[in-house]
């Protein structure tokens, strides 16, 4: 009798990148979802998820979702390869943090920024009245620094912390 093929299966969970990874390479998927991933090596990673909030010519505010691909590299010998997307100017950063029930009224980015949310729950809305949810792991590129700018609200019931990076 022949035993059985084995395959090893390890499961991912990030709220911002989800992936699968099998003979067809990698497929990007659906936050908060959980797919198995085998243990085989490829050159090219799902790409990296980010929402967007810029400012059209009119003043008002809108959501997009942009993409970043990632590629295997040697980037630190001797550890193991790991996946790293292209470089993008940044030089400081900071932390913001909103206690449970803030509210930030209509107010434009004061400057062109990365927000990561590392804990609490945020929601964001554009004036073209669209609302995003944010949790931890999701990222927000603000771009939006001119005209009416954006509405935050810390939702949760813990305090909201961002690490923020500007970005020229």
């Amino acid at each position: 009798m022949k035993a059985p093929k084995i395959r090893v299966v390890t499961f991912i969970v990030h709220r911002s990148v989800s992936l699968l990874i099998g003979k067809a390479g990698f497929v990007p998927c659906i936050p908060w979802s959980v797919y198995p991933m085998t243990q085989i090596p490829s050159q090219k990673l799902a790409k990296v998820k980010y929402h967007r909030i810029y400012a059209d010519e009119k003043g008002g505010s809108h959501f997009a979702t942009n993409i970043i691909e990632q590629s295997s590299v040697q980037a630190a010998p001797p550890a193991a390869p790991f996946y790293v997307s292209g470089d993008h100017p940044a030089t400081k950063y900071r932390f913001y943090t909103f206690e449970p029930g803030w509210i930030g009224e209509w107010h434009p980015a004061p400057t062109r920024q990365f927000l990561a949310l590392m804990s609490g729950t945020v929601e964001m809305e554009t004036t073209d009245g669209e609302v995003r949810h944010f949790a931890p792991g999701d990222l927000v590129l603000l771009e939006d620094t001119t005209g009416r700018g954006h509405m935050t609200r810390n939702i949760g019931r813990v305090y909201a912390i961002y690490f923020v990076v500007p970005a020229p």
